[in-house]
């Protein structure tokens, strides 16, 4: 028996061996179980047939995505960790797309997530595409080539393993990588098309709640880089729910020469993502340069404008059935600096190309809400004078009202506008789709603002515009003033395929002497008509009267015109005149000015014209007026050959197209008389010839001037032409053709000297610009008569001359000459040759 102490036997546990020993079964047993797996691995993967599984996830896209995916080749490796690897990958686009193919794809890896194939779910993470192109396009109806619609599935439909049914899979991407890759996008909706090159994109979590993308490149010589955020994917492809808040944050960036250049900030929530619908975003933008982007967007032609900063929250007001978003401004601030209207101009409203010269320096658009005004200031230049425009233009609420048809409330518009010396007021209201304005400017001189028309020196202007629904505009209390015009009245337009204007205009004074200095080319005659080739005449040709200038009659088609025009004082071509009544009025293409009428330096003018653009007919009725000579002839262009005031009568039609048809299909009759004038001896001579001794420089005063005329088909026939001086009575008759001037007139001048007399007759031909006079054959034979001798009692050719060519209207008769000889007088009869020598045929 062993001896025992004080203290009883000591008993050793081995905790620690055991200890050991447990682990070490567990080591065992996982490398046991990890041979298992990768023995297990191993026949699985000696098993699988690559070109099967190819085939199956070609098949399982096209039924998720109704698209079809081809692969090239497929490399499944399940170790390390499950490996796809593909090379050659094509997605296809829509149909009717740009191409055959949305996305290719040089290679593909990516890595099969394990959980998540319990649940038939093939999750991709990690997948990296290598070279990737794709396309993205939008169709004008909102419809996107990225949204996938899954297609229907016939009854009985599997997944295609032998004889087995079982759950389709679902394929996922968790994480994605592009490197090297380009986009190409179309967007019909808004208008954008693009593409840039040298992409690399970063994308994480995007099966989940909280997907993320990073996405840089280069184009141009710009750098770019987008991050963004957003809700869960899926939300992407249900375009027809509208659910809970969709969160997005998008932040764009630009660099160049590795400086920041450029952000944009975009940072809300939509309710239907798919349609891009139901969205509150807030906006923030700064640029320093605007058409720095254009090396992004090619196609885009925006503005050089520097230092753009803009604010703003957009609400999507539209109808939850509106096919497309209607975007609200809750706020707005937009501040630029300077930039180049012109390129605005030429894009966006050709028809205000006046505005192309305007350069800005500066520009802020600001307000707060969308019912508190708009503050507007505008500093810059126009041509080389200084330019601004500061205050307030409405509301945010009564634009966008009015662009998107609806009547918002009529909200104030006080603007005002200076230009170098020049000023105007604009106060008001605008909204409602309506306009209501009082308008006043000053300008030392309007031709120096405007830089070309008529000048209008010191003027002031006033005025009532009013825009009605309709776009009817009206301008009431009308008030111009200047050195040249001076007028008051009011006018209304009322728009449409067929305008309407009305005008009621009263005029202290009109200086159109003035007012046409203004216009460069307000005389130059438009161009000939050229007219075909035709035999060649078998006399010399008249050279031609009035150019064959095309009469605008389609204009008369293009509005409705109601125009009265009262002036008391108008100066044309340093003449003055008095009491202008005028009435204008253009409707279904019939014009018709009736009545005008107004007193001239010599005397009352009245008259009326009509003209029809459906027959191209032309009238005018000049009842008997008085006009100088002189400015006649100042008006066609003429040399002052003829001094005095002519009465003149007429009542004439025709029809044609150019000036040349409407004198050759002229119909009516006319007639002119003067008293008390004087003709220059050179146009006497080429009327009468030279034979009848008429000095060769100076003028002759006639007594008496006066011829009839008939027209017919542009033939002008002068059954009685009378012309009388001291010593000359010119009888005869005549055709005028209208159309080219050409003369055949028959004259007989009777000359006197002293108590004897001769006269001989003269055939006048040629053309009205150079008449040209020979003697007139009066006897068989073709030979001439001479008549020499006492003249006998000298007839008054004026009494009945005068009558016939003022149709029985009353007119000035001419002063008695004294100086005619007396009948009654007993003379002595001068020798033959002394009257040729007075007749100018012997020196």
């Amino acid at each position: 028996m062993g001896s025992t102490g004080a203290k009883g036997p000591v008993v050793k546990r081995p905790v620690v061996k055991r200890r050991r020993g447990l682990l070490s079964r567990l080591l065992l047993v996982a490398l046991v179980l990890l041979a298992i797996v990768v023995g297990i691995a191993l026949v699985v993967q000696s098993q699988l047939d690559d070109n099967s599984l190819r085939l199956r996830i070609e098949r399982d896209v096209l039924r998720q995505t109704g698209r079809r995916l081809t692969l090239g080749t497929l490399h499944v490796r399940l170790l390390p960790v499950p490996t796809i690897e593909a090379d050659d990958i094509a997605f296809a686009d829509w149909p009717g797309g740009r191409r055959p193919q949305m996305l290719t794809a040089g290679a593909v890896r990516a890595h099969v997530a394990l959980l998540p194939l319990l649940e038939h779910v093939v999750r991709l993470e990690g997948l990296t595409l290598d070279r990737p192109d794709i396309l993205l396009e939008r169709a004008a109806d909102g419809q996107a080539n990225w949204q996938m619609h899954k297609p229907e599935q016939p009854a009985g439909d599997d997944d295609g393993s032998s004889g087995t049914h079982s759950a389709p899979w679902e394929i996922q991407v968790g994480s994605v990588r592009l490197l090297d890759g380009s986009v190409a996008w179309q967007d019909l909706l808004h208008g954008s098309t693009g593409a840039v090159a040298g992409l690399r994109a970063d994308g994480s979590g995007l099966a989940g709640d909280h997907p993320a993308a990073t996405l840089t490149g280069q184009h141009g010589g710009a750098g770019f880089m987008l991050d963004a955020k957003s809700g869960p994917l899926a939300r992407l492809d249900d375009a027809q729910a509208d659910g809970a808040a969709w969160p997005i944050r998008l932040v764009a960036t630009e660099r160049q020469q590795d400086r920041e250049t450029g952000r944009l900030v975009i940072d809300g929530t939509f309710t239907n993502p798919a349609r891009e619908r139901g969205y509150a975003l807030d906006v923030e933008a700064h640029l320093d340069h605007l058409d720095a982007l254009n090396a992004l967007f090619p196609h885009a032609a925006l503005p050089a404008a520097d230092a753009l900063s803009l604010r703003t929250h957009m609400v999507d007001e539209a109808a939850a059935d509106a096919p497309h978003g209607q975007p609200e401004l809750g706020f707005l601030s937009l501040h630029t600096g300077a930039f180049e209207v012109a390129p605005i101009v030429r894009s966006q409203a050709p028809s205000l190309s006046a505005l192309s010269s305007v350069l800005v320096s500066a520009l802020r658009i600001d307000a707060r809400d969308r019912t508190a005004p708009v503050d507007v200031a505008l500093d810059g230049r126009w041509h080389d004078q200084a330019l601004s425009l500061h205050g307030t233009a409405g509301t945010l609420a009564g634009w966008q009202g009015w662009q998107h048809g609806g009547t918002p409330q009529p909200a104030p518009l006080a603007l005002d506008l200076s230009i170098g010396g020049a000023t105007a007021q604009l106060h008001g209201t605008v909204g409602n789709a309506a306009l209501d304005l009082l308008i006043a400017a000053r300008a030392p001189s309007l031709r120096a603002l405007l830089r070309q028309g008529p000048d209008l020196t010191d003027m002031v202007l006033a005025g009532h515009v009013q825009m009605q629904p309709g776009a009817a505009v009206t301008v009431s209390d009308l008030r111009l003033e200047s050195h040249q015009l001076a007028m008051t009245g009011s006018a209304s337009w009322l728009g449409g395929t067929h305008p309407t204007v009305t005008a009621a205009l009263d005029a202290a004074h009109v200086d159109l002497d003035a007012l046409r200095s203004g216009w460069g080319t307000m005389d130059k005659p438009a161009p000939r008509v050229s007219q075909p080739a035709g035999p060649a005449p078998s006399s010399p040709p008249a050279v031609p009267g009035p150019p064959g200038q095309v009469i605008p009659f389609a204009a008369l088609r293009l509005a409705d015109l109601a125009v009265q025009l009262d002036a008391h004082e108008l100066k044309l071509r340093q003449q003055t005149y008095h009491d202008l009544v005028a009435k204008l009025s253009v409707q279904d293409g019939k014009l018709a000015l009736a009545p005008f009428s107004v007193t001239g330096p010599a005397g009352p003018i009245a008259g009326q014209l009509t003209a029809d653009a459906d027959g191209q007919a032309l009238a005018v009725v000049l009842q008997p007026s008085m006009i100088s000579a002189e400015s006649l002839q100042s008006i066609f262009g003429r040399p002052t050959t003829l001094r005095g005031v002519l009465e003149l009568v007429a009542e004439l039609h025709a029809t044609g197209g150019t000036t040349d048809a409407l004198l050759g299909t002229m119909s009516g009759h006319f007639g002119a008389s003067l008293v008390n004038g004087a003709v220059s001896n050179a146009s006497l001579s080429g009327l009468v010839g030279r034979s009848v001794g008429i000095p060769a420089g100076g003028e002759t005063k006639l007594r008496c001037l006066a011829f009839p005329a008939s027209v017919s088909n542009g033939v002008a026939t002068l059954s009685t032409l009378a012309l009388q001086t001291r010593q000359l009575d010119v009888q005869g008759h005549g055709t005028v053709a209208l159309a080219d001037g050409r003369l055949d007139l028959h004259l007989l001048p009777k000359l006197s000297v002293g108590v004897a007399g001769a006269s001989l007759p003269v055939h006048v031909g040629g053309h009205l610009g150079e008449p040209q006079a020979a003697l007139d054959p009066a006897a068989p034979g073709g030979r001439f008569a001479l008549t020499i001798g006492p003249v006998g009692p000298m007839l008054d050719l004026c009494g009945p001359a005068l009558a016939a060519a003022r149709f029985g209207n009353p007119g000035p008769q001419p002063a008695a000459d004294t100086g005619r000889s007396d009948p009654g007088r007993s003379h002595k009869i001068p020798k033959p040759i002394d009257i040729l020598r007075g007749l100018g045929l012997f020196r």
